[in-house]
This record gives C-alpha cells, sequence and structure tokens, in this order.
C-alpha cells in the first residue's frame, strides 16, 4: 500500500522559488490598501473595458469578475501619477495584454506634468485609438 505523506518525495522538499520582480519595490504599491481602493473605485466609475466599449463589444471589468484590471495609462515606472482617476483606464485581460505588449516594444503615451510631480496622460483617447489599432493576435 502506497504512503500518502511521503516526505521524502522530491516535491515535497523543494522550496518554491521566487521570481525576481515579486520584491521590488515598485511591486509592493500593488498590494498596498490605498490601491486597492483605487482600483475599486475604477471599476466602480468604470465597470466595463473602455477600449472594447468603443468598439462597440461590452466587456464586464467590474470587482465581481476577475476579467478586469484598472492600468495605469503612464506607467509608475515612467512617473506616472499612481492615484489620479485620469491616469487609470478600466481594461479586460486581452486589452491589458495589447498594452503591456506595446510598453515593451517602447510606446509610451505623451504625457504632462501634474502639479505634484508625477505625470498625467496627455490624451487618453490617443491611447485608446493605439490599443484598438493594435492588431491582437
Amino acid at each position: 500500500m502506497p504512503v500518502l505523506n511521503n516526505r521524502s518525495c522530491r516535491r515535497f522538499n523543494e522550496i518554491p522559488k521566487r521570481r525576481p520582480h515579486q520584491d521590488k519595490q515598485e511591486n509592493k504599491f500593488y498590494g498596498s490598501q490605498i490601491w486597492k481602493r483605487i482600483r475599486h473605485l475604477q471599476k466602480t466609475r468604470k465597470p466595463m473595458c473602455e477600449v472594447c466599449e468603443v468598439k462597440g463589444i461590452f466587456t464586464d471589468c467590474s470587482d465581481g469578475n476577475n476579467n478586469g484590471i484598472a492600468d495605469h495609462v503612464v506607467r509608475i515606472l515612467e512617473g506616472g501619477h499612481p492615484y489620479d482617476e485620469q491616469n487609470l483606464l478600466t481594461l479586460c485581460k486581452r486589452c491589458h495584454h495589447v498594452k503591456s505588449n506595446m510598453e515593451g516594444k517602447g510606446y509610451a503615451p505623451a504625457r504632462i506634468p501634474s502639479s505634484d510631480g508625477y505625470y498625467l496622460p496627455e490624451c487618453r483617447e490617443n491611447v485608446i485609438t493605439a490599443i484598438i489599432n493594435k492588431k491582437v493576435n
């Protein structure tokens, strides 16, 4: 008869490896209570994917649905305002993936400085148009 709690098995002895990006300071922001509140407010104000909505597709991104993401238009790493609603877009996972790929290839929206030293997007509609014009795989 096999032993069910076999601790000598290799998979029980291995310590799971942490990914290098999990320990970065900027990623601790996303676990904070203030970000969770802001994300909830953004998804309450705009519960549909803003890019899909322009295309005529209504994708539910509300808090109860695991499909939505509150995304920063100007990335925080590039000086984007972390809390301002003008710097947030509600996106479905598919549109967020497209935007992230664009950013990985060097896309950065035009930005203007805010009064507190951060940056805000110059025109959110240009970002939405850029995501729409990018072909989705």
